[in-house]
């Protein structure tokens, strides 16, 4: 849908070591904000601060561990209500794998998140790897990649 944003994402690690990081509520403040209140369970509430007070709050909608699947809602006090959900898939190796990033019912909104969603995600692997960049430096990082990137959308390209 084209209020929708997909990101992909591969990593060389494996989508369990993917999932477990994605899903450690204390690695959150490495890549996505501080976490004010985490109940990491369905039906639970997750608020986290992405700086300066803004803060989002999530319900848990749906964590398959099996599938390694996550539905979240996604609600800031100024913007409509909306819908992420993540997939960490493997990659034809126990050493590499893919997520699957999906922001559902963005609207106008879709592409100020497109570039907010590729810096969380640089941050993550960041963290991931074990080097968590400095989160007080995120709109700088976020200014740089914003910068750096052209999106062509079908239907555009000639």
């Amino acid at each position: 849908m084209p209020d929708d944003l997909v990101l992909e994402r591969w990593f060389d690690a494996g989508a369990d070591a993917v999932w477990s990081h994605l899903t450690d509520v204390t690695r959150l403040d490495e890549w996505l904000g501080h976490p004010l209140e985490s109940a990491p369970a369905v039906g639970g509430v997750m608020s986290i601060d992405h700086g300066g007070g803004y803060i989002c709050t999530s319900v848990i909608e749906n964590c398959d561990t099996e599938q390694r699947s996550l539905i979240v809602s996604w609600s800031f006090p100024d913007e409509p209500q909306t819908r992420v959900s993540v997939q960490v898939a493997s990659m034809g190796s126990c050493a590499q794998s893919r997520l699957t990033l999906r922001h559902a019912g963005l609207g106008d909104l879709r592409d100020e998140y497109a570039h907010g969603w590729a810096t969380h995600l640089a941050y993550f692997e960041a963290s991931l790897g074990g080097l968590p960049l400095d989160l007080a430096e995120f709109w700088s990082v976020h200014a740089a990649l914003a910068a750096s990137v052209t999106e062509v959308r079908a239907g555009d390209a000639g």
